[in-house]
């Protein structure tokens, strides 16, 4: 993993597993997790509208 992309996305990959895990032991997600999910709902509003899903083709 040399370049930054690949870094990132192998970050992003052991946090899917971990999530996975503590689902799988104990039905909820993570702390972090949760956490992650609601400052992503607040910051949605203020995400440009060129980079909405809609927009993705």
């Amino acid at each position: 993993m040399g370049t930054k992309t690949a870094k990132q996305l192998g970050g992003g990959g052991k946090m899917i597993i971990n999530t996975l895990k503590a689902i799988v032991e104990t039905g909820r997600l993570p702390i972090g997790t949760r956490v992650l999910y609601q400052i992503i709902k607040l910051t949605t509003p203020f995400t440009p509208k060129r980079c909405r899903s809609e927009n993705w083709q």
